[in-house]
C-alpha cells in the first residue's frame, strides 16, 4: 500500500503544483553531470532492487511498509524522469532546495527502516 500511496500522492500533487501555478523548479539531474538523467536512473534502479531485494528479509517484515515508501518514491521519480520532459517536478522548499512528495516518502521511509533496525539491534543486544 505505502509503495502505491507513494506513487499516487506524488503524482497528484505534482500536477497539483503545476495546476495552482506554484513556485517549481524542473530537476533536470543537469547538476550531476551531463549523463545526469542516466545517473539517477541507475543510481535508482539499484536502490530499487536493494530495497526490494531488503523486504525479502523475515527480520525485516515489520519495516515492510517504510520499504514500500522508498520503493514507491524511487519508482514515482523515475516515471517523472521518463515521461517528464523537462524533469523532476520539486515543488516543496526545504532550505535551500526544492522536493517533492516522492522525496519525502523516501527519507521517510530510510527514517523507518533505520528506526527498525536499530530497534532489532536493542533486542538483540538485550537478549544476548
Amino acid at each position: 500500500r505505502s509503495l502505491m500511496s507513494a506513487m499516487v500522492l506524488d503524482g497528484l500533487t505534482k500536477t497539483a503544483a503545476l495546476k495552482l501555478d506554484m513556485p517549481h523548479i524542473f530537476n533536470t539531474g543537469q547538476d550531476h553531470g551531463p549523463m545526469g538523467y542516466e545517473l539517477q536512473l541507475i543510481v535508482t534502479g539499484a536502490a530499487l532492487v536493494f530495497f526490494v531485494w531488503l523486504a525479502q528479509d523475515a527480520r525485516l517484515k515489520g519495516a515492510q511498509a517504510w520499504i514500500g515508501c522508498v520503493v514507491g518514491g524511487g519508482l514515482a521519480n523515475v516515471v517523472s524522469i521518463l515521461t517528464g520532459p523537462r524533469g523532476v517536478l520539486d515543488f516543496i522548499p526545504a532550505g535551500s532546495i526544492m522536493l517533492n512528495v516522492a522525496d519525502l516518502f523516501i527519507w521517510a521511509g530510510l527514517a523507518g527502516i533505520i528506526l527498525h533496525v536499530a530497534r532489532l539491534a536493542l533486542k538483540d543486544a538485550r537478549s544476548a
